[in-house]
């Protein structure tokens, strides 16, 4: 068979499989759903866009239809989603800032329409579990050290660089007193300052994990360089000692 014969052949499937699907009403081109067989505009109003179908470029189901299939999915298979949603949310945690920001305001309007204040009342142990941990992360710092430590790094995030000026005419707050390592000390040992966005992309992240060079676009090994100083000997000019008592006989 030729290769003109071939894409005859090729041409004339596609006309009879857009006969089947397609169909002209009030003048507007419109295609039927494989799934629940209702004509709907072709367009990608309707129907989400598929590059591998030749015949007309979108999905044989509506948008409709095809949201209703992807959630049955989701709970069909929910460990499995859960897996590769926190593995794609880790990864765009660490290299997408666009991502972070659209999550920040994502999360602020939830806290707007309640939703948060919702599901602590629905899940009241969850709540009573993360508001715990959140309470074992103060650092027991005095206001001379926090001082001292944020001039230690020039009064700037301890990794991009971002001044408390600029933090604060962003978020109308102070740098964060962030912990370098999570589950760590609360002293001034594990402490240096961050801006909102760095200490929110950390999240639970490891430092060496979330601060490198392929990982954060800020990333300079001068600030590296400098908070492991921090950590290794030059906290210790800063931290006020306790005294001990004596032991009362």
């Amino acid at each position: 068979m030729s290769k003109q014969e071939k894409d005859l052949r090729t041409e004339e499937r596609r006309s009879k499989k857009w006969n089947e699907t397609h169909k002209i009403i009030n003048y507007i081109n419109h295609k039927k759903c494989n799934r629940c067989n209702t004509y709907l505009p072709s367009t990608k109003e309707f129907f989400y866009q598929n590059k591998g179908n030749q015949i007309d470029g979108l999905n044989p189901c509506c948008v409709s239809c095809a949201n209703l299939k992807q959630m049955k999915w989701h709970w069909e298979n929910r460990d499995y989603y859960l897996k590769r949603k926190r593995k794609y949310n880790k990864h765009q945690r660490n290299t997408s800032e666009k991502w972070r920001q659209s999550e920040r305001e994502h999360a602020k309007q939830q806290r707007l329409d309640g939703y948060y204040l919702s599901w602590q009342r629905k899940n009241p142990d969850k709540s009573r579990y993360y508001r715990g941990k959140r309470e074992n992360k103060k650092h027991e710092i005095t206001p001379k050290e926090w001082d001292e430590c944020r001039q230690y790094f020039n009064f700037r995030c301890a990794y991009c660089g971002k001044t408390w000026e600029q933090n604060k005419l962003e978020t109308k707050k102070d740098l964060h007193k962030d912990h370098l390592i999570n589950d760590g000390r609360n002293d001034l040992k594990n402490c240096v300052p961050a801006c909102a966005i760095c200490n929110s992309s950390k999240g639970e992240l490891s430092f060496n994990n979330w601060y490198n060079v392929d990982t954060h676009s800020s990333f300079l090994y001068e600030r590296y360089y400098k908070i492991y100083l921090w950590i290794r000997y030059d906290y210790a000019k800063y931290i006020k000692r306790k005294r001990k008592l004596p032991k009362k006989d």
